[in-house]
C-alpha cells in the first residue's frame, strides 16, 4: 500500500509501517506480528526502526519475551488505529456506493422483529446492495444483547434495555399488542373490549420468558387485574403457533399487531384493541459502546430506519380517521 502520511516535521510514514507497528503492540511480539502481517521479522524490525528514526523517539520496549509500547508509542498507537479505521471505513463506503461490497454483517434479533420485520427489510436492502452477506440470528432479547456485548454480533434488535453499561440502546420502532381473533368472532365488529370480557373467553397464552408474555402480565397487574384469572386453553412458545391456534378455534390471544398485520388485511384473522391497560412497547437497536460500527452496519441501519413504516392496519385506520 503506497499511501504516505506527512508528519508535522516534514517526514513521512506509510500505512504499512503503521499496520506493522499496531500489529506488534497487539501481539506483544515481533515474531507473531511478522506472521500476522505476512512479512519477515527483519523487515518488521526495519519498519519500526524507520518509524523511530522519523519521529525521533523510542516507540517500543522489549521486556523479557514481551514487547510493550512506550508512552510515545501509546500515543502513536492511538492515532494509528484511527488512521487505519478511517481507511477501512472509506474502502467499505466506496464499495457500498459502487455495489461491489463483499462484506458480512452479523445481526441478532428477538423473535418478533426477527420474524416479521427484518427478513423483508433485509430482502429489500439486498435488492440495492446484492453482494454483502447478512446473517440474522433470532433468539431472546437477553441472549442477543449479551452476544453483542461479547462481540459475537455487531448489532441487535431487542424488546427491552438490558442493565449492561457496555451496551447502548436506540429506540427503533414501536409495537402495539392487540387481541387477535378468528375472523368470524363477534368482537371483530367492536372497536375495544374489556379485560373482564377477555377473562370469559378461551385464551392462548405465550410461554414465560417471552417479551409478549412479560408485557401482557405487567400491563394487567398495573391495571389491577390478575393474569391467572384467564381461561388458558394452551401455552405456546411461538407467535406463529399462537396464530394457527386462533385460526383452529383453540382460543383468542394478545399478540403484536406487526405479527397479524397481513392476516387482518387478508381477512384470515380479526383484531380488537383492549381498553384499560397499556400495551405498547419499543424495540431497540443495541450496539456495543466501545466498538465502532462498520460502514455496512451504518448503511443497513440508515436503510432500516427509513423503511420501517407503521403496520398496514394502523395506517388504514389513521387514514379512515382523517
Amino acid at each position: 500500500m503506497g499511501l504516505i502520511l506527512y508528519t508535522m516535521r516534514g517526514m513521512s510514514m506509510d500505512i504499512r509501517q503503521l499496520q506493522v507497528f499496531c500489529s506488534i503492540v497487539d501481539k506483544k511480539s515481533f515474531s507473531r506480528a511478522a506472521r500476522s502481517v505476512g512479512l519477515s521479522q527483519p523487515t518488521v524490525s526495519a519498519h519500526i526502526k524507520s518509524l523511530e528514526t522519523e519521529l525521533g523517539t523510542k516507540l517500543l520496549d522489549r521486556l523479557g519475551k514481551e514487547v510493550l509500547p512506550t508512552k510515545t508509542g501509546q500515543v502513536l498507537y492511538r492515532y494509528a488505529r484511527r488512521v487505519l479505521k478511517c481507511l477501512t471505513d472509506a474502502k467499505g463506503e466506496i464499495a457500498l456506493l459502487d455495489g461491489a461490497s463483499h462484506g458480512e454483517l452479523s445481526l441478532g434479533s428477538c423473535h418478533l422483529p426477527g420474524t416479521y420485520l427484518l427478513p423483508d427489510a433485509i430482502s429489500d436492502y439486498k435488492k440495492l446492495h446484492p453482494q454483502p452477506l447478512i446473517r440474522l440470528n433470532v433468539g431472546y432479547s437477553e441472549s442477543i444483547g449479551h452476544a453483542v456485548l461479547r462481540g459475537k454480533l455487531e448489532a441487535g434488535v431487542i424488546g427491552f434495555e438490558l442493565a449492561e453499561p457496555g451496551l447502548q440502546f436506540v429506540p427503533l420502532v414501536e409495537d402495539e399488542l392487540v387481541m387477535a381473533l378468528p375472523p368470524d368472532h363477534p368482537w371483530c365488529n367492536r372497536s375495544v373490549v374489556s379485560v373482564d370480557d377477555i377473562k370469559k373467553q378461551p385464551y392462548i397464552m405465550r410461554e414465560r420468558g417471552s417479551g409478549t408474555r412479560r408485557l401482557v402480565d405487567q400491563a394487567l397487574v398495573e391495571g389491577g387485574y390478575n393474569p391467572r384469572e384467564f381461561r388458558v386453553t394452551a401455552m405456546f412458545s411461538d407467535t406463529e403457533a399462537v396464530k394457527r391456534g386462533i385460526k383452529a378455534g383453540l382460543g383468542i390471544s394478545i399478540v403484536s399487531l406487526w405479527a397479524i398485520d397481513d392476516d387482518v388485511v387478508q381477512g384470515t384473522l380479526g383484531m380488537v384493541r383492549i381498553e384499560g391497560i397499556h400495551l405498547r412497547r419499543s424495540f431497540y437497536l443495541v450496539t456495543h459502546k466501545g466498538r465502532s460500527a462498520s460502514s455496512l452496519l451504518d448503511s443497513f441501519i440508515d436503510f432500516l430506519t427509513q423503511r420501517l413504516n407503521p403496520p398496514k392496519v394502523a395506517s388504514e385506520q389513521q387514514d379512515a380517521a382523517h
